[in-house]
């Protein structure tokens, strides 16, 4: 077995339920580890691992991942019709490939090649095939380019959570030290022309993360020194 499929198996054993689920979705679809997971692992940092991202796409169209979530109680079921699980000191996100919001909305055509390219930022493009136990686009490698450019982009700038992933930026580049493309500069302008664009990503912060990653404070100072915003 591979070893980042091997890991995400460990990750999940202590709950024997979900270690069912995700093998029986195998057996019917091809699942894949989108984003941050796969980030930590080839930043060899998945011990830290607290979410867990897959995107399923069934063999048969009958198929749906409704079913397999109709006896468990662990769940909570998003507006964009996928399933967020909450297990011991995990949070699994889930839905089926064809709920992509960039796939939903006819922004890009519906492929597993285009998984990579319907993120927000680039360093969130990285999917790995949990059946094939290889990655898709060999998104890896390019991974590792854009740690090495040490700039962070955008890919698809439409998205239904634009101050989110702005939020997501300003962690990124604390935790990377990253410089912001031009693109992502003249986004971050125009939202933070919003008088209460501060105190949104505060609350934003506290809904995603269920704690406060970064500080006012220090939001404001990366704004500063990344963006010449004051």
């Amino acid at each position: 077995m591979d070893e980042l499929c091997k890991k995400v198996i460990d990750r999940i054993s202590s709950d024997r339920s979900i270690c069912l689920m995700l093998n029986e979705i195998l057996n019917c679809a091809n699942v894949y580890l989108f984003g941050g997971a796969v980030r930590n692992y080839l930043d060899d940092d998945f011990e830290n691992v607290r979410d867990l991202d897959f995107v399923v796409d069934f063999k048969k169209s009958s198929h749906s991942i409704d079913r397999f979530f109709i006896k468990s109680t662990k769940f909570k079921k998003n507006i964009f019709g996928g399933y967020k699980i909450l297990s011991n000191d995990i949070c699994i996100d889930m839905w089926e490939m064809k709920d992509t919001w960039a796939f939903r909305e006819n922004k890009i055509c519906r492929s597993v090649y285009n998984l990579t390219k319907s993120v927000f930022l680039n360093i969130d493009g990285i999917v790995y095939s949990m059946n094939d136990r290889n990655y898709i686009n060999d998104c890896n490698q390019k991974y590792f380019e854009i740690r090495k450019k040490n700039i962070l982009d955008t890919v698809l700038e439409e998205n239904p959570c634009v101050e989110l992933n702005l939020l997501r930026a300003l962690v990124l580049c604390k935790k990377y030290n990253m410089e912001f493309s031009d693109d992502l500069k003249k986004i971050f302008n125009i939202y933070s022309c919003s008088e209460n664009f501060m105190d949104y990503l505060m609350y934003l912060q506290l809904k995603h993360y269920g704690k406060q990653v970064l500080s006012s404070q220090c939001m404001k100072e990366l704004m500063i020194k990344k963006l010449n915003i004051i």
